[in-house]
């Protein structure tokens, strides 16, 4: 992931939680799992793990961020898809299912199908 080094730290907000409980930032258009937070969270976190369309990473602290100014997360969700798409240079049968039956994004789907494709 270009941009993106493990063992950097990054001031994040979760923005969702995965079907595995873990919340889910956005730095730079990359997805990032973070285990233990809560949707609406400010933490500081460290970069553990990175491959090639997520990285992981480890909570080390909350921060006292007023407030984290990113774009649309549906927005972003839905442009990083089609980037991640391009960037595979395969042609997918069919659209890739990432909604629930609650309308929230399925986070732990989006990163198993990308890891599947390649």
């Amino acid at each position: 992931m270009i941009g993106l080094k493990v063992g950097e730290m990054y001031d994040v907000k979760i923005v969702d939680k995965s079907t595995n409980g873990r919340g889910v930032a956005i730095i730079n258009e990359h997805i990032v799992f973070i285990p233990d937070t809560k949707l609406g969270d400010n933490v500081k976190i460290k970069i553990e793990k990175i491959s090639q369309f997520f990285a992981i990473g480890s909570k080390i602290s909350e921060t006292p961020i007023k407030s984290i100014m990113i774009k649309d997360p549906d927005a972003m969700i839905e442009d990083l898809i089609r980037k991640r798409e391009k960037e595979s240079k395969n042609d997918w049968e069919e659209p890739l299912d990432t909604d629930r039956s609650d309308g929230t994004i399925d986070w732990d789907e989006i990163a198993d199908n990308l890891e599947e494709e390649n």
